[in-house]
């Protein structure tokens, strides 16, 4: 109690000094930015710096700053406290009040603490105040007001449902911001047709806060959100803000998400809005995946399209089916480019069966000789080395043989040392013996017995 006591009189006290009653202070509006949980950690670089001036207040305002710096609120909110009970005609004590009000509200869990933090920016509301601070405090209001109707404080509750329905300009965007976060945080009933109504009005609100929007709208309930973030899609001026709504969509849990998504990648001309879709569809479990494999399939499509769906196979997480979908796929694709994207996705997706298939693509002849070597490097990132050296002796092309040594380059080890060794010995070509000399040195392992 007699924590809060001390910020009650210094609120008192700098009111009634610096600018007389605060009675005649309108009642609070609640505002928006963050929510609670977002708010950044105040750094030195974040607060209004002290005049250079060794002036008593602002000593005692350099003080205050550095406790609320290092995270100790409590010492901050006296301290900040004691500059105004001391120096109320300071030009630094509304500043000083905002940072006591804002300490007080990092403090803790004390619900006293909260209506303190409540009376201070009372207190400063409608005064002699910079833009910025002013709409800070304001934010804070908010944010103070929303954990107080956590708690079954009926006016906080009341006015942060207020604020939330404030048209697009009427208020800075922190300002609505926070009420839409508070307003999720805390009646989620009226949560939806808000957000609906915020970005339904594309004309007026900012793209800023129509991104916060589609972030709290994913978070609803499917039978909720999946039209509106459909309709964002479609329809938002701002090529962000659909970005973000195609992001947040495939972590919808909907039937419906992967046909969208699907619909997206055949008929944006957004290159950038086509990849989210199908990174989107990729992860939408069984049926995301036949979709892509679909569209690898499609001879007609997009080349870029089916390049992006074998990566997003890659990907999937389930290597297994995939896999073997993409090595009986090879030969059937009919663009060169497409076949090296599937030997880069099998070198990302290890199994037995996937490194004996590289292993044979790499030795058959027929194959072109960039197809072979890229198989090579593929097989090789996960290949046991043993086997790998064994492989490196059946070898015939200049081309291939410089390939392996690069791999045996890069995985390093004793058996990787060993075979390199035995390649600088008996490699009549100059090229090849320049490259195992040069990876020999670069490892500086002593070779295996």
């Amino acid at each position: 109690m007699r924590f809060v006591k001390v910020f009650a009189r210094a609120t008192v006290l700098a009111t009634m000094l610096a600018w007389g009653s605060a009675s005649g202070a309108t009642t609070r509006t609640a505002t928006g930015a963050t929510s609670p949980t977002t708010i950044p950690t105040v750094s030195l670089a974040a607060l209004p710096a002290a005049p250079p001036v060794a002036s008593p207040d602002a000593t005692l305002y350099r003080a205050a700053r550095e406790e609320l710096a290092r995270g100790a609120y409590r010492r901050a909110a006296t301290a900040f406290a004691d500059l105004v009970v001391r120096h109320p005609h300071s030009p630094l004590a509304a500043e000083a009040l905002y940072w006591q009000a804002f300490a007080l509200y990092k403090s803790g869990d004390d619900t006293e603490s909260l209506h303190a933090a409540q009376a201070i920016l009372t207190a400063l509301r409608g005064r002699d105040l910079d833009a910025t601070t002013r709409g800070e405090a304001q934010v804070l209001d908010t944010r103070i007001c929303a954990t107080l109707a956590r708690r079954g404080h009926a006016a906080c509750a009341e006015q942060i449902a207020t604020a939330a329905r404030q048209p697009c300009g009427a208020s800075p965007d922190d300002e609505l911001i926070a009420a839409l976060d508070a307003l999720e945080n805390t009646q989620s009933t009226m949560i939806v047709p808000a957000l609906r109504t915020v970005l339904g009005r594309q004309d007026i609100c900012s793209a800023r806060v129509r991104k916060r929007a589609v972030l709290l709208m994913a978070e609803q309930e499917p039978e909720s959100s999946l039209d509106i973030l459909i309709d964002v899609i479609r329809e938002d001026p701002s090529n962000e803000v659909r970005l973000q709504a195609v992001t947040l969509l495939s972590d919808v849990q909907s039937p419906r998400v992967v046909g969208v998504l699907e619909s997206l990648v055949h008929s944006s001309g957004d290159d950038e809005l086509r990849d989210r879709a199908l990174a989107g569809i990729a992860t939408s479990g069984v049926r995301g995946r036949r979709t892509l494999r679909r569209l690898v399939e499609q001879r007609n499509a997009d080349e870029d399209l089916r390049v992006a769906a074998i990566a997003g196979l890659a990907h999937s997480g389930e290597t297994s089916e995939d896999s073997r979908f993409l090595r009986d796929v090879y030969a059937k694709l009919d663009r060169p480019r497409l076949q090296e994207k599937v030997l880069e996705a099998l070198g990302t997706m290890p199994s037995t069966p996937t490194r004996k298939w590289l292993f044979e693509r790499a030795l058959d002849a027929r194959e072109p000789l960039p197809q072979r070597r890229l198989a090579l490097f593929a097989a090789g990132q996960s290949a046991d080395l043993e086997e790998f050296a064994a492989l490196y002796d059946r070898l015939r092309e200049p081309a291939l043989k410089e390939q392996a040594i690069v791999v045996f380059g890069s995985r390093g080890g004793p058996i990787a040392a060993r075979k390199l060794e035995a390649i600088a010995a008996t490699e009549t070509n100059p090229t090849l013996l320049g490259k195992a000399r040069f990876w020999r040195a670069q490892l500086g392992e002593s070779p295996s017995p």
